[in-house]
């Protein structure tokens, strides 16, 4: 986080934004996809799954469930897996940053003199 403020404000702001906070949970798209799932999956089986029944169906198969997931409950798993998984992009990105940050500085301090 301390490389945040060698960055400009705007860049800082998007960069935390976007990689630091937690994702949107109730996204409708998530709600559309699980709803589909549901539909499918009473579709194939030829039942009409109630909320609770849903929720079963979705545990894995050896917890007594299909084995079909919620996309809603994979949300925060794949964010953080995400977040993980480019961690070494971002420290990269926050290096050059702050190198960028440190030049654009000295650029405009000698300019100014």
């Amino acid at each position: 986080m301390d490389n945040l403020q060698e960055m400009t404000a705007h860049d800082a702001l998007i960069l935390l934004k976007m990689s630091f906070s937690a994702p949107n949970m109730l996204h409708p798209r998530l709600a559309m996809f699980d709803s589909l799932l549901i539909r499918g999956n009473g579709t194939i089986c030829n039942l009409d799954l109630t909320d609770i029944q849903w929720l079963q169906a979705s545990l894995p198969v050896k917890d007594g469930g299909l084995g079909v997931r919620r996309l809603s409950s994979l949300v925060s798993s794949a964010f953080l897996a995400s977040v993980a998984a480019t961690d070494t992009l971002q420290q990269q990105l926050l290096f050059r940053s702050s190198i960028a940050g440190a030049t654009r500085g000295r650029s405009v301090k000698a300019s100014g003199t």
